[in-house]
């Protein structure tokens, strides 16, 4: 748990030196949230917050499109945080996975059971691109899926109740008919 607060203290410091932007998507107990952002010469780390009602899995994946020279980003990374106070980033947070991406990624989803509360991502890395003429060196693009975080899956017993009501209905209905 120490290990996890130091390491979510550390992306807050690197934060510091580099562009961010914070994004919110409120709620997310809508299926899913996507976002494409451009982004500016130089390291970045942009925030997507957002707050859960009931309990469940988060899938999540980030994605770089990288058309050398105009747009590349190298060292890209992105992390999911528990937000244990003030909404957005703060050393009490709860780091719940971090993963880095690059061109190739889109496919990759990493999943994480996720209690009610708030969370953000963060997304980081260097746009390194030549940029577009607009000052955009780097694309990329985060998509976060919400699905439940518990199936349920009847017991044995529940199937061999039904079975048993069924036999019943069944029994009944052959004697309404030879009667």
């Amino acid at each position: 748990m120490l290990r996890k607060t130091l390491i979510a203290t550390a992306l807050l410091a690197a934060m510091g030196a580099a562009s961010a932007t914070t994004y919110s998507w409120g709620s997310h107990d809508s299926t899913a949230e996507s976002n494409l952002t451009y982004v500016s010469v130089f390291a970045f780390n942009d925030v997507y917050t957002f707050s859960l009602g009931t309990a469940e899995v988060a899938s999540s994946s980030v994605v770089s499109l990288n058309l050398s020279p105009v747009y590349a980003i190298s060292n890209g990374s992105y992390s999911l945080v528990m937000d244990n106070g003030a909404t957005g980033p703060d050393v009490g947070d709860t780091l719940l996975g971090t993963w880095s991406f690059s061109g190739s990624t889109g496919s990759t989803s990493h999943s994480v059971s996720l209690a009610v509360g708030n969370y953000y991502y963060i997304v980081s890395g260097l746009a390194t691109g030549a940029g577009d003429g607009a000052h955009n060196a780097g694309i990329y693009s985060i998509a976060s899926t919400i699905s439940p975080s518990v199936i349920t899956v009847p017991e044995p017993e529940s199937y061999a109740l039904m079975l048993a009501g069924l036999g019943v209905v069944g029994f009944l209905a052959g004697r309404r008919r030879s009667a």
